[in-house]
C-alpha cells in the first residue's frame, strides 16, 4: 500500500515538473500553474483513495502540496512573479480539487463494485460540471467560465490583469460543497448530510446569476437600456451612459456594420447585439474581458466600451470584431469555419488600413521566415504553429489576395470547408501558389521592411516569458 502511494507521490511530482519546465504558460506563478495543478490534484487524490489508502485526508494533503516543488523550484531559479497571488490562485483552485478527488474516490469505492466502475464515477465527477460549464459558455455573455473541480478559466490569454474577484470565491466555494457532499455520502452514517450538501449546491447552482458566477445574457438585456435598432443591428447601451455618448457610439457601429458588410459583399446577416458597457472595469466585471473586445458568434453577440471605439485603432477592431458576426452564417462549426486562418484573416482583411501595406507586411515576414509552411499556415489548423504577430497579417493578406482575386462568393466556400477538405481548382497548394504570386508584385518599403522584420521575430502567446526575464536580459527597470 505505502508503495502504491510513494508511487502516485512520484508521478504527481513527475508530471509537475514537465509541466512547469516544459508548458510555457505555466511557469508564471499565477492561474495556469494553479489549474493544471487542480487537475493533478484531483486525478493524484482520487487514485490514491482508489488504491485502497487507509489514510485519504493525510494523502490528500500532501498530494496539494506536491506540484509547489517544482513550481516554486522554477520560480526562485529566476524571479518570482507576484508570489502572494500566485499562491492565492494555487490554493484557492488546489484544495476544492483535492477534496473533490478524494470524495469521488471515497464514494466510488463505497458505492461501486469493479475498477472500471469506480474510475468511470471518478470521470463523471469531472466530465459533467465540464458540460455544464461549456453550456454556460455557449448560453451566457462571459468569455471566462468556471468548472466545479478544476476552477476558472479567464478567457482571454490577451488581459493580463486576471483577478481574484468575488464570482471566483463563490464558484470555488461550490467546488468545495461538492468535494464534501461526495465525502459525506461514502459514510453511511453522514450520507444524509451529503444529501444536504448536495441541495445546498444545487440551490448555489441556481443562484449563479445572482452571485456572479454566471451572466445569462437574458438578465444583461434587462440590466442595460432600451436597445436601438439600427443597420440590422441591436443595441444595447449601458444605463450610465450618457445619452450624447450612446449617439456617438451608435454612429460609430452603424459605420463600422455599413463598411464590414459592403467589404464582403454580405446584404444580410443573422442576428447581432452589440452591448456596451460603461467602462473596461463594468465589462470585467461582467465578461471576464478588461481590455479585450471579443465576439461570440454563434450568438451573434459583441462587448464593447465606448473609450477605446474613439480612436482609429479602437475603430479597426470594432471591424474587426464585427466582421466575426456577420460572417457567422457562413461557418458551419457555431458560427465558426475550421480554417483559423480564414476566420481571423477575413477580420483582419476587411478592418481598416491599406491593402498594398498588408500584403507588404506578408511579403516581409515570409522572406525572414523562409521555413514557414504556406501551404501548412492555409489549412484548417496552420495558424496555431505561429505567433500573433505572424499570422494575422499573414492570414488577412491572403484573404485580402482571395477577394481581389476569387471574390466574397470563393471565400465563402473556403469557409464552407471541412478540415481535411480542398479547395477547388487546384486545392491549398494552387491557392498558395497564387498568393505568393500575388506579393511578388508588391514592393515593400523600408519602414514595411522594418515592421515585417520585428513581427516575424515575434513569440507566440504559448512562447510568453515573465516580464522579469525580460529585464534581467535586457537591464531595463
Amino acid at each position: 500500500m505505502q508503495r502504491r502511494f510513494l508511487s502516485i507521490v512520484l508521478l504527481e511530482l513527475l508530471a509537475a515538473s514537465v509541466l512547469v519546465a516544459g508548458v510555457t504558460l505555466v511557469r508564471a506563478f499565477h492561474f495556469e500553474l494553479a489549474l493544471v495543478s487542480a487537475a493533478l490534484v484531483y486525478l493524484s487524490a482520487a487514485s490514491n483513495v482508489l488504491a485502497g489508502s487507509k489514510r485519504p485526508a493525510a494523502g490528500t494533503a500532501l498530494f496539494v502540496l506536491v506540484p509547489l516543488v517544482p513550481a516554486l523550484a522554477e520560480q526562485y531559479l529566476r524571479q518570482p512573479c507576484d508570489p502572494g497571488s500566485g499562491f492565492l490562485f494555487y490554493f484557492l483552485y488546489t484544495v476544492p480539487a483535492a477534496v473533490c478527488g478524494a470524495g469521488a474516490g471515497l464514494s466510488a469505492v463505497r458505492l461501486l463494485k469493479g475498477l472500471w466502475l469506480r474510475a468511470s464515477l471518478v470521470l463523471a465527477v469531472v466530465l459533467l460540471p465540464a458540460a455544464y460549464t461549456l453550456w454556460t459558455l455557449y448560453h451566457d455573455a462571459p468569455v471566462r467560465f468556471f468548472h466545479l473541480v478544476f476552477g476558472m478559466w479567464p478567457g482571454s490569454l490577451y488581459d493580463e490583469q486576471v483577478a481574484i474577484t468575488p464570482a471566483l470565491w463563490v464558484a470555488r466555494f461550490e467546488g468545495l460543497v461538492l468535494g464534501l457532499s461526495l465525502v459525506l455520502l461514502a459514510s453511511d452514517r453522514l450520507r444524509k448530510a451529503g444529501l444536504a450538501f448536495g441541495g445546498l449546491l444545487l440551490v448555489l447552482i441556481a443562484a449563479e446569476p445572482l452571485t456572479g458566477v454566471r451572466q445569462p445574457l437574458s438578465l444583461l438585456r434587462e440590466r442595460m437600456g432600451p436597445p436601438v435598432v439600427a443597420v440590422g443591428v441591436r443595441f444595447y447601451p449601458d444605463p450610465d451612459l450618457p445619452a450624447e455618448v450612446r449617439g456617438e457610439i451608435a454612429g460609430i457601429i452603424g459605420e463600422a456594420v455599413t463598411h464590414v458588410k459592403t467589404r464582403l459583399g454580405e446584404d444580410h446577416a443573422g442576428r447581432i447585439e452589440l452591448f456596451l458597457f460603461r467602462d473596461v472595469e463594468r465589462r470585467y466585471e461582467v465578461t471576464g474581458a478588461r481590455y479585450t473586445t471579443f465576439t461570440k458568434p454563434w450568438q451573434g453577440t459583441a462587448f464593447l466600451e465606448p473609450e477605446s471605439l474613439r480612436s482609429a485603432r479602437g475603430k479597426s477592431l470594432l471591424r474587426h470584431e464585427l466582421t466575426h458576426l456577420v460572417t457567422a452564417p457562413w461557418g458551419p462549426l457555431l458560427g465558426l469555419p475550421w480554417n483559423i486562418s480564414l476566420l481571423e484573416g477575413t477580420a483582419v482583411a476587411v478592418a481598416p488600413g491599406s491593402a498594398e501595406r498588408l500584403a507588404a507586411l506578408a511579403k516581409v515576414v515570409l522572406e525572414k521566415k523562409p521555413d514557414l509552411g504556406l501551404e501548412t499556415f492555409l489549412r484548417s489548423f496552420g495558424f496555431w504553429n505561429e505567433s500573433a504577430a505572424v499570422a494575422y497579417p499573414l492570414g488577412g493578406a491572403f484573404v485580402q489576395f482571395v477577394l481581389e482575386a476569387k471574390g466574397p462568393d470563393y471565400l465563402k466556400a473556403l469557409w464552407r470547408l471541412g478540415p481535411f477538405e480542398e479547395p477547388p481548382e487546384g486545392g491549398w497548394k494552387a491557392l498558395a501558389a497564387g498568393f505568393r504570386g500575388y506579393l511578388e508584385k508588391i514592393e515593400p518599403s523600408e519602414g514595411e521592411k522594418a515592421t515585417g522584420t520585428i513581427l516575424s521575430k515575434r513569440k507566440s502567446i504559448f512562447e510568453k516569458r515573465c516580464p522579469h526575464d525580460a529585464v534581467v536580459e535586457t537591464g531595463t527597470p
